[in-house]
């Protein structure tokens, strides 16, 4: 799920915990750690006074996990990598002057690396939500440290690109939710407008071959397995130049009502 935190705590703080996994991990007075939201974590990156710590399993930093999405937040060059069940035997190459700031893809094992770190003796920081939550709030330009296995794009810049001649979008749900005409009534939320329905289950090679040199844009209704499923297939077939939505059209609709982007109107047809 996306989570943007321009629109305030109150709006987190209305979620439940099954709608934002590890929310009682943040959202308490209790932390032994700090929280750093994603555009405080790009500016201590270059801090001296923090140690960036990278603690994700080393198929997810490597990139080699069974689950496509968790091979797409790449990685940061800049920063130690430390496995989570690595951290105890390594307590020595961490340095106790400087406040240890951690991060995963999705905020699972870095509260509890964080915990532990901090009954050690250390100063630690949580980057807010992790790697999703930095992906999914940070335009591409200004996260260009982290190596990502997929271009992924927030609402504002599809608004640019979809008045280029050479964009195709791809709506890639399947067809009843494409037409909002599913049994799931909460799937039928329209689509994008000037959208093309390509399921995940019809995508072939020489179907995809037709918009060769065009730029491709890939959206789900949020961020569903399908979608990158759906990018690995592409690179599979040799095609590179496309992006993925950040948050689906979800994310274009909530940013519309929730933060009054009404310039992004234009975008939905519902």
């Amino acid at each position: 799920m996306v989570i943007n935190i321009n629109g305030g705590l109150s709006y987190l703080n209305s979620l439940s915990e099954k709608e934002v996994p590890y929310k009682n991990k943040y959202y308490t007075h209790q932390l032994k750690y700090k929280l750093a939201p994603p555009e405080q974590f790009i500016k201590l990156l270059n801090n001296k006074n923090y140690q960036i710590l990278d603690i994700r399993p080393d198929s997810l930093y490597e990139g080699t996990a069974k689950v496509e999405w968790q091979n797409s937040f790449g990685r940061i060059k800049s920063v130690l990598h430390i496995p989570y069940h690595k951290i105890k035997d390594n307590l020595k190459v961490l340095d106790k002057n400087k406040i240890i700031l951690l991060f995963d893809n999705d905020g699972e094992l870095s509260p509890i690396a964080a915990n532990f770190l901090a009954d050690n003796g250390y100063k630690t920081s949580v980057l807010l939500y992790d790697l999703d939550n930095l992906v999914s709030n940070t335009a591409s330009t200004e996260r260009k440290f982290l190596n990502i296995r997929y271009q992924m794009i927030l609402p504002t810049k599809l608004l640019t690109l979809s008045t280029l001649k050479n964009t195709i979008i791809i709506d890639t749900r399947s067809e009843t939710e494409y037409k909002s005409t599913d049994t799931t009534s909460w799937k039928n939320v329209g689509r994008l407008k000037d959208s093309i329905n390509i399921p995940l289950l019809s995508l072939n090679k020489e179907k995809m071959l037709a918009y060769e040199g065009k730029t491709l844009l890939l959206y789900h209704i949020m961020m569903q397995e399908e979608l990158y499923e759906f990018a690995k297939r592409l690179k599979g077939f040799g095609i590179g130049d496309f992006y993925l939505l950040v948050g689906g059209i979800t994310q274009v609709k909530w940013e519309i009502y929730n933060l009054q982007k009404w310039e992004l109107r234009k975008l939905i047809v519902e």
